[in-house]
Protein backbone atom coordinates (compact mmCIF):
# COMPACT_ATOMS: atom_id res chain seq x y z
CA UNK A 1 0.00 0.00 0.00
CA UNK A 2 0.98 3.37 -0.84
CA UNK A 3 1.48 6.04 1.95
CA UNK A 4 -0.95 8.11 -0.50
CA UNK A 5 -3.43 5.71 0.55
CA UNK A 6 -3.44 5.68 4.32
CA UNK A 7 -6.55 7.79 4.94
CA UNK A 8 -6.30 10.19 8.10
CA UNK A 9 -2.55 10.30 8.53
CA UNK A 10 0.51 11.39 6.08
CA UNK A 11 3.75 12.30 6.35
CA UNK A 12 5.57 15.86 5.26
CA UNK A 13 8.82 16.98 3.92
CA UNK A 14 11.40 18.39 6.60
CA UNK A 15 12.80 20.42 3.57
CA UNK A 16 13.76 24.00 5.41
CA UNK A 17 12.72 23.11 8.74
CA UNK A 18 15.18 23.80 11.73
CA UNK A 19 14.90 20.97 14.08
CA UNK A 20 16.90 23.06 16.94
CA UNK A 21 14.16 25.41 16.53
CA UNK A 22 11.60 22.36 16.61
CA UNK A 23 13.59 21.12 19.84
CA UNK A 24 13.66 24.37 21.92
CA UNK A 25 10.01 25.10 20.84
CA UNK A 26 9.51 21.37 22.62
CA UNK A 27 11.58 21.01 25.74
CA UNK A 28 13.10 24.47 26.27
CA UNK A 29 16.86 23.97 27.74
CA UNK A 30 16.49 20.38 28.48
CA UNK A 31 19.31 18.57 27.34
CA UNK A 32 19.78 16.37 24.74
CA UNK A 33 18.79 12.78 25.38
CA UNK A 34 17.27 13.66 28.69
CA UNK A 35 14.57 10.98 29.97
CA UNK A 36 11.08 12.69 30.72
CA UNK A 37 9.59 9.32 31.89
CA UNK A 38 10.12 6.00 32.04
CA UNK A 39 7.80 4.01 34.44
CA UNK A 40 10.22 0.77 34.17
CA UNK A 41 12.97 2.26 36.03
CA UNK A 42 12.70 2.50 39.62
CA UNK A 43 15.76 5.08 39.70
CA UNK A 44 16.10 7.85 42.14
CA UNK A 45 14.68 11.45 41.41
CA UNK A 46 17.24 13.73 40.83
CA UNK A 47 19.89 11.19 39.77
CA UNK A 48 22.02 10.12 37.16
CA UNK A 49 21.22 6.92 35.36
CA UNK A 50 24.29 4.38 34.42
CA UNK A 51 24.02 5.98 30.49
CA UNK A 52 23.85 9.41 29.62
CA UNK A 53 20.57 10.02 30.28
CA UNK A 54 19.67 11.89 32.66
CA UNK A 55 16.33 10.97 34.89
CA UNK A 56 14.10 14.05 36.19
CA UNK A 57 11.04 13.42 38.56
CA UNK A 58 9.68 15.20 41.87
CA UNK A 59 12.17 18.41 42.12
CA UNK A 60 12.76 21.08 39.64
CA UNK A 61 15.96 21.17 37.86
CA UNK A 62 17.92 24.18 36.17
CA UNK A 63 17.27 22.48 33.06
CA UNK A 64 14.17 22.74 32.84
CA UNK A 65 13.71 26.42 34.54
CA UNK A 66 13.25 25.25 37.74
CA UNK A 67 10.42 22.93 36.74
CA UNK A 68 9.68 19.48 38.20
CA UNK A 69 8.91 16.77 35.39
CA UNK A 70 5.44 16.58 36.74
CA UNK A 71 5.44 20.42 35.88
CA UNK A 72 7.61 20.05 32.42
CA UNK A 73 5.49 17.36 31.43
CA UNK A 74 2.06 19.58 31.90
CA UNK A 75 4.05 22.31 29.74
CA UNK A 76 4.33 19.42 27.19
CA UNK A 77 0.77 18.13 26.94
CA UNK A 78 -0.45 21.74 26.83
CA UNK A 79 1.89 22.18 23.64
CA UNK A 80 0.41 19.69 22.20
CA UNK A 81 -2.73 20.52 22.14
CA UNK A 82 -3.86 22.62 19.13
CA UNK A 83 -6.74 24.33 18.23
CA UNK A 84 -7.15 22.45 15.32
CA UNK A 85 -7.22 18.96 17.23
CA UNK A 86 -9.84 17.08 19.26
CA UNK A 87 -8.67 18.74 22.27
CA UNK A 88 -10.32 21.95 22.02
CA UNK A 89 -12.98 19.90 23.88
CA UNK A 90 -10.60 20.03 26.81
CA UNK A 91 -10.63 23.87 26.46
CA UNK A 92 -12.86 26.48 29.07
CA UNK A 93 -14.89 28.55 27.16
CA UNK A 94 -15.61 32.12 28.76
CA UNK A 95 -18.38 33.75 27.77
CA UNK A 96 -18.45 37.78 27.72
CA UNK A 97 -20.50 38.58 30.13
CA UNK A 98 -22.55 41.64 28.21
CA UNK A 99 -25.57 39.82 25.93
CA UNK A 100 -25.47 41.63 22.88
CA UNK A 101 -28.90 41.66 21.29
CA UNK A 102 -28.92 41.43 17.74
CA UNK A 103 -32.36 42.71 17.58
CA UNK A 104 -33.69 45.87 16.34
CA UNK A 105 -35.16 47.28 19.17
CA UNK A 106 -35.21 51.51 18.49
CA UNK A 107 -38.79 53.08 19.37
CA UNK A 108 -38.40 56.57 18.33
CA UNK A 109 -42.23 57.40 17.61
CA UNK A 110 -43.49 55.84 20.32
CA UNK A 111 -41.15 58.19 22.94
CA UNK A 112 -42.39 61.05 21.06
CA UNK A 113 -46.30 60.31 21.77
CA UNK A 114 -47.86 61.43 24.53
CA UNK A 115 -48.95 59.43 27.25
CA UNK A 116 -52.24 59.74 28.78
CA UNK A 117 -53.69 58.23 31.73
CA UNK A 118 -57.42 56.88 31.17
CA UNK A 119 -60.33 56.09 33.55
CA UNK A 120 -62.40 52.67 32.94
CA UNK A 121 -62.69 50.58 29.75
CA UNK A 122 -62.49 53.28 26.93
CA UNK A 123 -61.30 56.13 25.98
CA UNK A 124 -63.00 58.72 25.21
CA UNK A 125 -62.93 62.82 23.90
CA UNK A 126 -65.72 65.05 22.59
CA UNK A 127 -65.25 66.54 18.81
CA UNK A 128 -66.72 69.89 17.46
CA UNK A 129 -67.46 68.78 13.76
CA UNK A 130 -69.47 72.09 12.36
CA UNK A 131 -70.12 75.72 14.00
CA UNK A 132 -73.49 77.41 13.33
CA UNK A 133 -73.48 79.90 10.89
CA UNK A 134 -72.89 83.65 11.91
CA UNK A 135 -74.46 86.28 9.73
CA UNK A 136 -75.47 89.97 9.32
CA UNK A 137 -79.04 91.29 9.78
CA UNK A 138 -80.81 94.16 9.74
CA UNK A 139 -81.62 96.93 12.70
CA UNK A 140 -84.05 95.26 15.52
CA UNK A 141 -83.99 92.04 13.88
CA UNK A 142 -85.06 88.28 15.48
CA UNK A 143 -81.85 86.52 17.07
CA UNK A 144 -82.70 82.79 16.61
CA UNK A 145 -79.87 80.83 18.38
CA UNK A 146 -78.04 77.94 16.14
CA UNK A 147 -76.73 74.85 17.51
CA UNK A 148 -73.23 73.92 17.15
CA UNK A 149 -72.60 69.84 16.50
CA UNK A 150 -70.69 67.58 19.05
CA UNK A 151 -69.88 64.30 18.28
CA UNK A 152 -68.77 61.86 21.12
CA UNK A 153 -65.93 59.51 19.77
CA UNK A 154 -64.93 56.22 21.55
CA UNK A 155 -62.07 53.78 21.31
CA UNK A 156 -62.16 50.23 23.54
CA UNK A 157 -58.86 49.93 25.91
CA UNK A 158 -56.97 46.59 24.47
CA UNK A 159 -55.08 44.22 26.68
CA UNK A 160 -51.15 43.37 26.00
CA UNK A 161 -49.09 41.31 27.38
CA UNK A 162 -45.37 39.50 27.24
CA UNK A 163 -45.06 36.28 28.94
CA UNK A 164 -42.30 34.17 30.12
CA UNK A 165 -40.96 31.27 32.29
CA UNK A 166 -38.15 30.60 33.98
CA UNK A 167 -37.23 26.85 35.21
CA UNK A 168 -35.43 25.99 38.60
CA UNK A 169 -32.91 24.54 36.72
CA UNK A 170 -31.99 26.69 33.94
CA UNK A 171 -32.13 29.91 36.75
CA UNK A 172 -29.45 28.05 39.00
CA UNK A 173 -27.57 27.15 36.00
CA UNK A 174 -26.85 30.81 35.09
CA UNK A 175 -26.55 32.18 38.42
CA UNK A 176 -23.11 32.73 38.60
CA UNK A 177 -23.47 34.41 34.67
CA UNK A 178 -26.30 36.58 34.94
CA UNK A 179 -29.84 36.91 37.33
CA UNK A 180 -31.97 34.90 34.49
CA UNK A 181 -34.69 36.16 35.93
CA UNK A 182 -34.20 40.32 35.53
CA UNK A 183 -33.16 39.02 32.07
CA UNK A 184 -35.98 37.74 31.42
CA UNK A 185 -38.11 40.57 32.64
CA UNK A 186 -36.46 43.02 30.86
CA UNK A 187 -37.10 41.04 27.74
CA UNK A 188 -40.71 40.86 28.24
CA UNK A 189 -40.64 44.55 28.56
CA UNK A 190 -38.92 45.58 25.59
CA UNK A 191 -41.32 42.63 23.71
CA UNK A 192 -44.40 44.89 25.23
CA UNK A 193 -42.47 48.20 23.95
CA UNK A 194 -41.80 47.11 20.24
CA UNK A 195 -45.32 46.02 20.81
CA UNK A 196 -47.01 49.45 21.63
CA UNK A 197 -45.18 51.46 18.74
CA UNK A 198 -45.74 48.82 16.39
CA UNK A 199 -49.59 48.71 16.65
CA UNK A 200 -49.86 52.24 16.90
CA UNK A 201 -48.25 52.72 13.14
CA UNK A 202 -49.73 49.63 11.67
CA UNK A 203 -52.29 48.54 14.07
CA UNK A 204 -52.92 44.74 14.66
CA UNK A 205 -52.66 43.02 10.83
CA UNK A 206 -54.34 39.96 10.88
CA UNK A 207 -51.80 38.85 8.08
CA UNK A 208 -48.82 39.95 9.58
CA UNK A 209 -47.83 41.37 6.12
CA UNK A 210 -47.82 44.41 4.02
CA UNK A 211 -50.15 43.38 1.61
CA UNK A 212 -52.63 43.04 4.34
CA UNK A 213 -52.04 46.32 6.35
CA UNK A 214 -55.86 47.42 6.55
CA UNK A 215 -56.94 44.24 7.93
CA UNK A 216 -57.18 44.43 11.58
CA UNK A 217 -57.14 41.52 14.36
CA UNK A 218 -59.84 42.59 16.62
CA UNK A 219 -57.56 42.07 19.70
CA UNK A 220 -55.92 45.06 18.87
CA UNK A 221 -56.63 48.54 17.64
CA UNK A 222 -56.55 50.50 14.44
CA UNK A 223 -53.44 51.91 13.68
CA UNK A 224 -52.68 55.32 12.36
CA UNK A 225 -52.77 53.68 9.05
CA UNK A 226 -56.44 53.01 9.49
CA UNK A 227 -57.40 56.13 11.55
CA UNK A 228 -56.43 58.48 9.39
CA UNK A 229 -58.96 58.28 6.67
CA UNK A 230 -59.44 61.97 5.59
CA UNK A 231 -56.52 63.11 3.29
CA UNK A 232 -55.35 60.29 1.67
CA UNK A 233 -53.09 60.00 -1.31
CA UNK A 234 -52.42 57.08 -3.36
CA UNK A 235 -49.30 57.31 -5.47
CA UNK A 236 -50.10 53.78 -6.81
CA UNK A 237 -46.48 52.81 -6.90
CA UNK A 238 -44.53 55.73 -7.98
CA UNK A 239 -40.93 57.46 -5.67
CA UNK A 240 -41.99 59.71 -3.05
CA UNK A 241 -41.88 63.29 -4.03
CA UNK A 242 -41.91 66.85 -3.28
CA UNK A 243 -44.72 67.91 -4.54
CA UNK A 244 -46.72 65.02 -2.85
CA UNK A 245 -45.38 65.71 0.26
CA UNK A 246 -46.06 68.96 -0.11
CA UNK A 247 -49.53 68.55 -0.93
CA UNK A 248 -50.12 66.08 1.75
CA UNK A 249 -49.14 68.90 4.39
CA UNK A 250 -50.71 71.55 2.29
CA UNK A 251 -54.21 69.60 2.79
CA UNK A 252 -53.23 68.85 6.37
CA UNK A 253 -53.17 72.26 7.20
CA UNK A 254 -56.35 73.19 4.98
CA UNK A 255 -58.16 70.93 7.35
CA UNK A 256 -57.23 72.85 10.57
CA UNK A 257 -54.13 71.48 11.33
CA UNK A 258 -50.54 71.78 11.75
CA UNK A 259 -48.19 69.19 10.68
CA UNK A 260 -45.00 68.80 12.99
CA UNK A 261 -43.87 65.87 12.29
CA UNK A 262 -43.46 63.17 8.98
CA UNK A 263 -42.71 59.74 9.21
CA UNK A 264 -40.61 57.56 6.46
CA UNK A 265 -39.71 54.26 6.44
CA UNK A 266 -35.84 54.11 5.62
CA UNK A 267 -35.68 53.23 2.16
CA UNK A 268 -38.32 55.60 1.08
CA UNK A 269 -36.31 58.06 2.84
CA UNK A 270 -32.69 57.01 0.92
CA UNK A 271 -34.98 57.23 -2.53
CA UNK A 272 -36.35 60.69 -1.41
CA UNK A 273 -32.60 61.94 -0.18
CA UNK A 274 -31.13 60.67 -2.95
CA UNK A 275 -33.47 61.95 -5.57
CA UNK A 276 -33.54 65.27 -4.32
CA UNK A 277 -29.93 66.13 -3.25
CA UNK A 278 -29.39 68.97 -6.07
CA UNK A 279 -32.76 70.95 -3.99
CA UNK A 280 -30.48 71.25 -0.98
CA UNK A 281 -29.84 74.34 -1.38
CA UNK A 282 -32.70 75.83 -2.39
CA UNK A 283 -33.63 74.86 1.23
CA UNK A 284 -36.25 72.95 1.06
CA UNK A 285 -34.37 69.67 2.77
CA UNK A 286 -32.04 70.28 5.00
CA UNK A 287 -30.28 68.33 7.34
CA UNK A 288 -30.72 69.91 10.95
CA UNK A 289 -30.91 69.06 14.59
CA UNK A 290 -34.73 68.13 15.55
CA UNK A 291 -36.52 69.30 18.37
CA UNK A 292 -35.61 65.93 20.59
CA UNK A 293 -31.78 66.30 20.24
CA UNK A 294 -30.73 64.09 16.84
CA UNK A 295 -29.45 64.95 13.66
CA UNK A 296 -32.21 64.03 10.73
CA UNK A 297 -33.61 65.68 7.60
CA UNK A 298 -36.08 68.74 7.71
CA UNK A 299 -38.52 69.37 4.40
CA UNK A 300 -39.85 72.93 4.60
CA UNK A 301 -39.15 73.53 8.19
CA UNK A 302 -40.96 69.92 8.88
CA UNK A 303 -38.56 67.42 10.64
CA UNK A 304 -38.79 64.04 8.92
CA UNK A 305 -38.50 60.78 11.60
CA UNK A 306 -36.35 57.74 9.55
CA UNK A 307 -38.53 54.46 10.94
CA UNK A 308 -36.20 51.57 10.49
CA UNK A 309 -39.03 49.08 11.69
CA UNK A 310 -42.68 49.13 12.20
CA UNK A 311 -43.49 50.56 8.72
CA UNK A 312 -44.72 48.62 5.75
CA UNK A 313 -41.74 47.83 3.40
CA UNK A 314 -42.80 45.80 0.46
CA UNK A 315 -42.87 48.02 -3.03
CA UNK A 316 -45.50 49.11 -3.82
CA UNK A 317 -46.80 49.29 0.00
CA UNK A 318 -44.71 51.96 1.60
CA UNK A 319 -46.49 54.81 3.62
CA UNK A 320 -45.64 58.35 4.53
CA UNK A 321 -47.23 59.98 7.46
CA UNK A 322 -47.45 63.43 7.50
CA UNK A 323 -48.44 64.00 11.30
CA UNK A 324 -50.17 66.56 13.99
CA UNK A 325 -48.64 65.73 16.87
CA UNK A 326 -51.02 67.66 19.38
CA UNK A 327 -53.61 64.91 17.98
CA UNK A 328 -51.69 61.98 19.08
CA UNK A 329 -52.03 59.92 22.66
CA UNK A 330 -51.50 56.33 23.82
CA UNK A 331 -54.57 56.65 26.30
CA UNK A 332 -53.67 54.13 29.59
CA UNK A 333 -55.79 52.19 31.66
CA UNK A 334 -52.54 50.53 32.65
CA UNK A 335 -48.78 51.04 31.81
CA UNK A 336 -46.39 48.20 31.46
CA UNK A 337 -46.28 45.83 35.12
CA UNK A 338 -44.97 42.65 35.79
CA UNK A 339 -47.17 40.25 37.31
CA UNK A 340 -45.93 36.82 38.86
CA UNK A 341 -48.66 33.98 37.99
CA UNK A 342 -49.17 30.11 39.65
CA UNK A 343 -46.79 28.21 40.50
CA UNK A 344 -47.53 24.83 39.87
CA UNK A 345 -44.09 23.02 38.92
CA UNK A 346 -40.29 24.04 39.35
CA UNK A 347 -40.65 27.10 37.26
CA UNK A 348 -41.87 30.76 37.76
CA UNK A 349 -44.22 32.01 35.35
CA UNK A 350 -44.71 35.89 35.22
CA UNK A 351 -46.23 37.99 32.60
CA UNK A 352 -45.81 42.11 31.66
CA UNK A 353 -48.87 43.49 30.62
CA UNK A 354 -50.60 47.18 29.54
CA UNK A 355 -54.01 48.55 28.96
CA UNK A 356 -54.27 50.90 26.41
CA UNK A 357 -55.40 52.44 23.19
CA UNK A 358 -53.77 54.43 20.84
CA UNK A 359 -56.08 57.15 19.34
CA UNK A 360 -55.90 60.25 17.18
CA UNK A 361 -58.39 62.97 18.42
CA UNK A 362 -58.58 64.61 15.14
CA UNK A 363 -57.60 62.33 12.20
CA UNK A 364 -58.65 65.45 9.86
CA UNK A 365 -55.52 67.20 11.03
CA UNK A 366 -53.18 64.77 9.73
CA UNK A 367 -52.43 63.04 5.84
CA UNK A 368 -50.86 59.83 4.59
CA UNK A 369 -49.31 59.07 0.97
CA UNK A 370 -49.73 55.06 0.82
CA UNK A 371 -48.55 53.01 -2.16
CA UNK A 372 -44.94 54.52 -2.61
CA UNK A 373 -42.78 52.72 -4.31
Amino acid sequence: MSAGAVRGAGFGSWDGIDSDILYKAAFGDLPNKTILYDPWRNLVPGKKDSGPYEILNGRGHPALGGLSLNAYQDRILQRAFTFGSQSNTLLPVYVDPDIIRVLNERTPFLSLVRRVTNRGRTADWNQITALSNAGWKPEDAALPEADDTYVRQSEDIKFAYAVGRLTGPAAAAMREYADAASLEVMNKTISLRLLEEETLIRGTTAGGDDTDIYTYDADGYDGLLKQFTTNSTDLSGADITSAALRTAIRTAREAGGNPNLILMQSETLQTFKESHTTQVIYGDIQIGTLQWGFQGLVFDGIPVLEMPIHMPTTADKKVVLVLDMSTIEMRVLLDASMEELAKVNDSDKFMVKGYQVGITKAEIFNAKIINVD
